[in-house]
């Protein structure tokens, strides 16, 4: 199978608790975000949005239904973040008092208010509403209020509707797992569309608590089909097929037989357009199990994924991700470890369970990582990446990674020239460097980009990581971009972290030094086509190393670096025909060296010079 379409997810969080489990790979931690205060419940619910900024990638919500703003207590909130960045575009507010705003958090399926970006409904359970949200504004599209108290937790989750009945926009489901209207705790889906309701479905029984989880699994002309969980039938939990159109529930899909509570149907989520899963986070004791469905036909015998022996409420939150045509299945386990919880990435192939590949495990007890999970849309094509949340550490984190192996590199000195190889365009690889540095050390970081023939007008991604992980600056370097010199305070003592990554699939090599500033940065360049030798005259002193960067239109020319006493320098070579040359040269003799570009045919110039080490004293002369 190859899903293709973007999934919706509705967001609970479960905490359970178990003893900790061995890793098997580790992916490489991107960035990081937290709630504000001790309680937010920041990351209880994370969705990826297709592009609120136009920035061209998916953006991130991430609800924190217990966070407060300066007119109300614990309101919620839903923060809307740069998916490429991490950057805070704004928060959406809870209107009242224990609403728990950001509970759960859908995408519409259409742009409902016709600004040209996608809206997204919000739940507030505590309070017993659903909000339409503009993607473009913020602000409040619809207010969905039901005739029901609020504790009937309308609003615990939220699916959305294609275009059923031939209606304008889309629409949603949604649940109120505790309405007793049909018997105590039988629960209810609301179907609503175009600000109008169009029907009640109600819970088959007594304490199904029907309407708990709402996952799309199919869109037909005469309307949706929905998979509805009810984690309270039976002892084992059930979900149940149902059609919006006939307001009628169809197949019943089932765990197998337990003796004791598996919760069963509490989560669900849909994958792509042909696939489903149902979470059953307390089954075989609390060890757990998703089961993948196929979404047209829910009566075939599902993809079964089982938590390890030591994990604890496997199953709360999953999601796929893509990088290329690669599939991968995570699935969170937010009790694992006392409750520190842990994520679970396992390799899809041709259809069936892979082996698992990838492993996260979070040490704060009680923070319930792996409670939310969400990646990009499927159909886009924007790379491996997961978000997790963990809403119960302090204020609630989230943290995104990518899907490759942490790899990182020797420690450097303060003033080591670094270089990394990122390999060929369209590589997902990323370097990493470290070092060691005290409070208030003035980093000086010196960014020269090497010569990359696959990727002419792509990009490379630096990022400088704090002791904690958090990214603390971030710099793009590109191809053709000329060495530049940053700087930045460090505000923590301790290991500092460098990273260097392929934007948009970029390849190639990047040299990094920590340290003095280069005392030589000089260029010159001939725009129009010429036969004469281009020359670059600068001081050097002995023991600097010298970075050489000559490129022509791709014309033959000859490249040579003279000593201050006239001689050509022994180890650097002519060139009959190049592109580009970029040479690292250590400086024997003090003095005025020169850089001479001699072209065989008529060729524009461009040469660069700069240095890592000492210079001379004197002014840099250019002839």
């Amino acid at each position: 199978m190859h899903p293709t379409v973007p999934f919706a997810l509705s967001c609970v969080a479960l905490a359970l608790s178990s003893s900790a489990l061995a890793q098997p790979k580790t992916p490489f931690l991107l960035r990081t975000s937290s709630g504000d205060e001790d309680g937010d419940r920041y990351g209880a619910c994370v969705v990826r949005v297709p592009d609120l900024d136009g920035d061209g990638t998916p953006d991130l919500l991430v609800g924190a239904p217990g966070a407060s703003h300066p007119g109300g207590f614990r309101t919620g909130a839903v923060f809307v973040r740069s998916g490429a960045s991490g950057k805070l575009l704004r928060r959406d507010e809870g209107a009242f008092f224990g609403d728990e705003f950001g509970a759960t958090i859908t995408t519409a399926f259409t742009d409902l208010d016709g600004d040209g970006v996608i809206d997204y409904a919000v739940g507030a359970p505590g309070r017993g509403v659903v909000r339409v949200i503009s993607g473009k504004k913020g602000a409040t599209i619809e207010t969905i209020v039901p005739p029901l108290p609020p504790s009937a937790r309308f609003g615990a989750a939220i699916g959305r509707l294609a275009q059923p009945h031939g209606g304008a926009s889309g629409g949603f489901a949604i649940g109120a797992p505790l309405d007793d209207a049909a018997g105590e705790d039988a629960g209810s889906v609301w179907l609503w569309q175009d600000g109008a309701l169009l029907g009640v479905v109600q819970g088959p029984a007594a304490g199904a608590r029907f309407g708990a989880a709402i996952a799309p699994h199919l869109s037909l002309p005469t309307g949706d089909r929905l998979v509805v969980g009810a984690p309270g039938v039976a002892v084992d939990g059930r979900a149940f097929g149902l059609d919006t159109d006939t307001h009628s529930l169809g197949a019943t899909l089932a765990p197998p037989a337990s003796a004791t509570p598996s919760a069963f149907g509490s989560h669900a989520g849909r994958l792509s357009d042909q696939l489903t899963w149902v979470g059953a986070p307390g089954h075989d004791g609390g060890r757990g199990r998703v089961d993948v469905f196929d979404s047209i036909d829910l009566g075939a015998p599902p993809i079964t994924f089982d938590g390890s022996a030591a994990d604890a409420g496997f199953g709360a939150a999953a999601a796929m991700t893509r990088s290329d045509w690669w599939l991968r299945l995570a699935v969170g386990a937010p009790g694992t470890n006392d409750g520190a919880g842990a994520v679970s990435v396992f390799a899809w192939e041709d259809g069936t369970p892979g082996v698992e590949e990838f492993r996260i495990e979070a040490s704060a007890a009680g923070g319930s990582f792996g409670a939310a999970l969400a990646a990009a849309p499927l159909d886009l094509h924007q790379g491996d990446e997961l978000a997790v949340g963990a809403p119960n550490e302090g204020p609630g984190t989230v943290r995104i990674y990518r899907l490759a192996e942490a790899t990182p590199g020797p420690a450097a000195e303060l003033g080591d020239l670094l270089a990394a190889s990122l390999g060929a365009a369209g590589s997902a690889d990323v370097d990493v460097a470290t070092f060691e540095a005290t409070k208030g050390t003035k980093l000086k970081l010196w960014l020269g980009r090497a010569g990359d023939e696959t990727a002419k007008k792509l990009a490379t991604l630096v990022r400088l990581r704090d002791p904690d992980g958090k990214v603390r600056k971030s710099w793009t370097v590109g191809v053709k971009a000329k060495p530049r010199l940053k700087r930045t305070k460090l505000k923590e003592s301790g290991t500092w972290t460098l990273e260097l990554s392929a934007k948009k699939g970029a390849g190639g090599d990047l040299l990094v030094q920590l340290g003095p500033a280069p005392a030589i940065d000089e260029s010159k360049s001939v725009d129009a086509p010429t036969t004469e030798p281009v020359e670059l005259a600068f001081l050097a002193a002995a023991g600097a190393v010298i970075e050489i960067d000559a490129e022509t239109d791709g014309s033959a020319a000859a490249v040579t670096l003279l000593q201050p006493d006239g001689s050509p320098y022994p180890g650097l070579a002519s060139f009959e025909t190049f592109a580009q040359v970029y040479s690292q040269v250590p400086i024997v003799q003090t003095g005025k060296h020169r850089l001479v570009v001699a072209p065989s045919a008529p060729a524009t110039i461009d040469a660069h010079v700069f240095t890592h080490g000492p210079p001379a004293d004197g002014v840099v002369e250019i002839d």
